[in-house]
């Protein structure tokens, strides 16, 4: 009686072994698992991320560009008008200046 309640304890124990082994396993191919499914959240996360910042830049390129539009067209009219000035005009507004920038110099 004595050996076949030894003996139970002994199934007992091994049965409990393998539970706590059957468990180990089952934690470890739920860890890999949540490992797995983070790093894909991680994945999709960070391409989203990048694919919010391209957008931004996009829109943020447009939008300068459409602001500088209009600058530069002014720009080019202004420059266009320079190059299309009469000599004499060019000649007496330079005159102007280097008579300003002197009389500055001189008195300042």
């Amino acid at each position: 009686m004595a050996s076949n309640m030894v003996e139970q304890i002994r199934e007992a124990e091994s049965k409990g072994d393998e539970i706590v082994q059957d468990a180990k396993k089952k934690a470890e191919g739920i860890l890999a698992q949540i490992k797995t499914v983070g790093k894909e959240k991680y994945d999709s996360i960070i391409e989203d991320g990048e694919k919010t910042r391209e957008d931004l830049l996009k829109n943020a390129r447009i939008e300068g560009e459409k602001k500088e539009a209009p600058i530069i067209q002014q720009s080019n009219e202004i420059v266009h008008k320079i190059q299309n000035m009469d000599e004499g005009k060019l000649q007496e507004v330079a005159n102007s200046i280097v008579e300003r920038v002197v009389s500055e110099y001189v008195n300042g």
